[in-house]
């Protein structure tokens, strides 16, 4: 789902002008943004986490001079799902296959 449909969507749903769903949407994700900057940690109670992974620095290979590469270390977000989200996807499942 791309972002202009989840803005139609909503629309649809609120009755709210698309413009400002969308001024809300952006909003939110700076937001997020912001927090994750912050505390390293955003949660949506019952639906999932997204928080910062700290990858260590490691050798890598330079395959096109063929030698050694040092990866330098970063921070990725990565989100979790709650296992109340979860269990919408997976009550069904068996049923599906």
């Amino acid at each position: 789902m791309s972002r202009e449909e989840i803005i139609k969507n909503v629309s649809e749903d609120t009755g709210l002008l698309k413009r400002q769903i969308d001024k809300a949407l952006d909003s939110i994700l700076y937001h997020i943004t912001r927090g994750l900057q912050r505390d390293g940690r955003v949660q949506f109670n019952n639906y999932f986490v997204i928080y910062l992974h700290h990858s260590a620095p490691r050798m890598g290979r330079n395959f096109q001079a063929d030698e050694p590469a040092q990866i330098p270390s970063k921070r990725v977000p990565r989100l979790r799902a709650a296992k109340s989200y979860l269990k919408i996807f997976n009550d069904n499942i068996n049923d599906n296959n």
